[in-house]
């Protein structure tokens, strides 16, 4: 997707999502990075507040994503899918800006903040 491309998918987006502004922007690169998790693995499956928010329009609207996986056993396989994910689309820099990793009562997770930056300037 080029440049121009994403910029039209966005206005597009915000258009038919009734969103605008910063929290749009933001919110639609969140979806562009879950569309590149899809792409890059099955294993992940979206879950919570955004997921209710994208399918149902639910108000419950965050500003994260949350995942489980199907079949991943370590952090650093999970680590590997996302390190794929974040090269997905070459108009937007996605970026790991922290890797926690988190085990409670013999489950594995992670707290994970991804970074961005387009090449067009946009950034968090």
């Amino acid at each position: 997707m080029d440049e121009k491309t994403f910029k039209q998918k966005f206005i597009s987006w915000a258009s038919k999502n009734e969103q605008h502004g910063a929290v749009a922007f933001q919110k639609f690169v969140m979806l562009t990075f879950l569309e590149a998790m899809g792409n890059i693995s099955s294993d992940f499956i979206f879950k919570g507040g955004n997921l209710l928010w994208h399918y149902i329009k639910t108000p419950r609207q965050t500003i994260d994503l949350d995942f489980s996986t199907l079949h991943l056993k370590s952090h650093k396989e999970v680590r590997e899918s996302l390190n794929k994910a974040l090269n997905y689309f070459p108009n937007i820099k996605f970026s790991i800006k922290d890797f926690s990793e988190v085990e409670q009562e013999g489950e594995f997770g992670a707290n994970v903040i991804i970074a961005y930056k387009t090449n067009s300037g946009q950034s968090n």
